[in-house]
């Protein structure tokens, strides 16, 4: 597999991501993410959509922790995200308080 570097994370990324939390039924949410060359997600132009309709805008970023099996973990609660090796999509786990979720990100 070939290294993976910062600048492969930069970019649009569509999203999606299927979830749980206590005492909640279970989610999905589709987004639009526009990932800074530093990792931040433009707040501007990312946002989420609930399976509720609700639209949130999204606030966090993603950095690489292992260039050689390009795994990369962020702070909207991504625990571990793995991206292949055209660098063009990625799947990972998150949790948070009493929930977690399974999401996939795929370059337009």
């Amino acid at each position: 597999m070939a290294a993976c570097s910062q600048a492969d994370a930069t970019g649009q990324w569509q999203a999606y991501a299927f979830g749980y939390q206590q005492g909640q039924a279970p989610y999905w949410q589709r987004c639009t993410l526009q990932v800074k060359a530093n990792g931040v997600f433009e707040n501007t132009s990312s946002s989420c959509t609930a399976n509720t309709g609700a639209t949130s805008a999204v606030f966090g970023l993603v950095r690489l922790i292992g260039s050689q099996a390009c795994i990369f973990d962020g702070y909207i609660y991504i625990n571990r995200a793995t991206m292949n090796r055209s660098k063009d999509h990625v799947d990972g786990v998150g949790m948070f308080p009493n929930g977690l979720f399974l999401f996939n990100m795929t370059k337009p």
